[in-house]
């Protein structure tokens, strides 16, 4: 999981993207997921 810095122009200035990661751990049953979110963070 990752926050990134504050987005400054587009539909969604103000917020931070928040990255998320889930590994396969090498299984041929489970999948690489990458995720990514707009989150807004309060003081």
């Amino acid at each position: 999981m990752a926050l990134g810095e504050t987005w400054t122009s587009g539909r969604c200035k103000g917020w931070h993207p928040l990255y998320l990661a889930s590994d396969d751990n090498d299984s041929d049953d489970q999948i690489t997921r990458l995720y990514a979110f707009a989150v807004k963070l309060r003081p």
